[in-house]
């Protein structure tokens, strides 16, 4: 019995809001696309926003829309998607890491007070945190310390920070749409701000965008019915994961906690492993079970380096600097995460482990699942 690590939660309401949308005369951007933003700014108390065909493109715009003077800068979380620091840097916006909470991989405002001590040659005016995996960061703590807080919540949508949405506190949020998202319209993202302001500077950002980036209405229509069926797949989640988690408490392993008062909500299942994750993989694939190292994709995972490979960039990069090539500046400095300097989320990073958890999971499979977590080695 294989248990995939994603299955896509799409029923036929779904399925029958495209099929309506493939027999009208507009497929590309139009009043479907806007119905869907709408909608979203509704859920989460938002005065403005706009729908791309990709996340890179949404997160082109968000830099635009913030304004950065010289010498102003972003603080980063490196379990952030690489998107993030790859665009950032190609706008020629500075940015430095921010370390995060070691026991769900959220920047808190203890890991941001301590990166704002930090000595570096711009000021930082905004963070850019997620909810990682489900959790969710204490956003009104974090805002009493920094101009900007920018919250990607695309494993996070749904979540509660007290009486509202985990989001609406954020004056950016942006949400990715891709297939193993909380919600899903089969590819694309949204970039949604708080206040006439901030939605204004979205608006301005994108002015010079063509059309043909913004998402069609054929994936909007997927988008408004995940959205209606959002509150009760999440509690599907809750349910599963109340199972799942009885079982990781009879093994040798751990779960992430959510601090606060705040409600996660349940995006796969992460696992802290207390003994080898190659062995723990290993164990699960011959199972049949299908994980991935929970991180995957993230900056610290493709752009982080352990110390002394940090020392030889740092090196590589000061000589390139006395070099004619150096003189181009239209050619961005590599990307370098240390591990040393964000010592919680390398941690997490090389330690929690992945496994499925999703509403569409089958009653024999979660307790096939069960079984197997309590016996993982």
């Amino acid at each position: 019995m294989k248990i995939p690590l994603f299955r896509p939660a799409i029923n036929r309401k779904d399925m029958q809001a495209v099929l309506e949308t493939m027999v009208d005369d507009t497929l590309g951007p139009g009043q479907i696309s806007e119905q869907f933003i709408h909608a979203l700014l509704e859920f989460f108390d938002l005065e403005g926003g706009l729908p791309f065909r990709e996340l890179r493109r949404a997160v082109q715009v968000l830099s635009g829309a913030l304004s950065l003077k010289d010498g102003e800068g972003l603080l980063l979380s490196p379990l952030l998607s690489r998107v993030y620091a790859e665009v950032i840097q190609s706008a020629g916006i500075p940015f430095d890491w921010v370390d995060v909470d070691p026991r769900n991989g959220t920047v808190s405002p203890e890991t941001l007070a301590d990166a704002l001590k930090k000595e570096r040659p711009f000021r930082p005016v905004g963070v850019v945190c997620d909810t990682s995996l489900g959790f969710v960061p204490l956003l009104e703590d974090i805002a009493r310390q920094i101009d900007t807080v920018i919250l990607d919540i695309s494993k996070g949508c749904g979540a509660r920070l007290g009486d509202a949405l985990a989001g609406s506190t954020a004056d950016y949020v942006i949400l990715s749409l891709e297939e193993e998202d909380m919600l899903t319209t089969g590819g694309g993202a949204a970039v949604l701000g708080r206040t006439r302001k901030h939605a204004a500077a979205l608006n301005q950002a994108s002015a010079a965008v063509s059309r043909e980036v913004f998402l069609a209405d054929l994936n909007a229509a997927l988008g408004v019915t995940q959205l209606k069926e959002l509150p009760q797949r999440l509690v599907r989640r809750q349910e599963v994961a109340e199972v799942l988690h009885r079982a990781v408490q009879q093994s040798r392993h751990r779960l992430l906690v959510q601090p606060g008062d705040a409600e996660q909500v349940y995006y796969g299942l992460p696992l802290i492993v207390e003994t080898g994750r190659k062995d723990v993989e290993a164990y699960a694939k011959k199972k049949g079970v299908e994980t991935r190292p929970a991180y995957a994709h993230s900056i610290l995972d493709v752009y982080g380096v352990e110390s002394d490979q940090a020392e030889t960039a740092a090196n590589r990069d000061a000589g390139d600097a006395h070099s004619d090539t150096a003189a181009d500046t239209s050619v961005p400095a590599a990307i370098v995460c240390p591990a040393a300097e964000v010592p919680n989320a390398a941690g997490l990073w090389r330690r929690c482990l992945l496994f499925p958890l999703y509403p569409s999971l089958p009653t024999p499979q979660i307790r096939e699942l069960s079984k197997i977590l309590i016996s993982l080695p």
